[in-house]
């Protein structure tokens, strides 16, 4: 990918995440942030190598885009984090009263919005509609495998309240022929 188009792909990408995070802030106790976002030609071992070696097996919400060609979409965070980013989306009575249910309801709609707003910044640079799949929470477990020639795109979000951080790695690992063809 030229890095005109990296740029272009990272300029947009990162303008869909920051609307969608001021809107969170607007509306959640958290203070979300986004940290950092690069774009880059690689596989989906690379896009693995982003979450970094050492650290747990990340918790992980998928969400598909059945564009031609399809492209998927993950959020990476810690399972430790889990419950304090459930608190820095959702109010205070509801925070302290997570079940095993509403946890994971609360993940899939942090993922449903958080991806969306990715894969839908995409969509619109490559020229494309699609409807994205429903969010599907995944158990702690490795982040991607298989797939070459890839562009990805990876996200560093954080999410603070009461001095305490959450970390969330978002990723799009798009086919190359799609994200050339814009």
């Amino acid at each position: 990918m030229e890095q005109l188009a990296e740029r272009e792909l990272a300029r947009l990408a990162a303008a869909g995440l920051e609307k969608c995070l001021a809107k969170f802030n607007g509306v959640s106790p958290g203070n979300w942030r986004l940290e950092g976002l690069r774009v880059f030609a690689g596989t989906a071992a690379d896009a693995a190598r982003e979450w970094g070696a050492g650290r747990p097996a990340p918790e992980r919400v998928r969400v598909g885009v059945a564009s031609q060609p399809p492209f998927e979409t993950l959020l990476l965070l810690n399972p430790a984090e889990a419950d304090h980013l459930n608190g820095c989306f959702v109010n205070e009575k509801l925070y302290k009263e997570f079940g095993t249910g509403r946890r994971e309801t609360a993940l899939l709609e942090i993922g449903n919005i958080l991806l969306n707003a990715l894969a839908n910044s995409l969509l619109k640079l490559f020229g494309k509609t699609a409807i994205p799949s429903v969010p599907e929470l995944l158990p702690p477990g490795p982040a991607p495998a298989g797939g070459a020639g890839l562009t990805l795109v990876a996200a560093r979000l954080s999410a603070e309240r009461g001095g305490r951080t959450a970390k969330i790695l978002l990723l799009a690992l798009v086919p190359a022929e799609l994200s050339l063809n814009k």
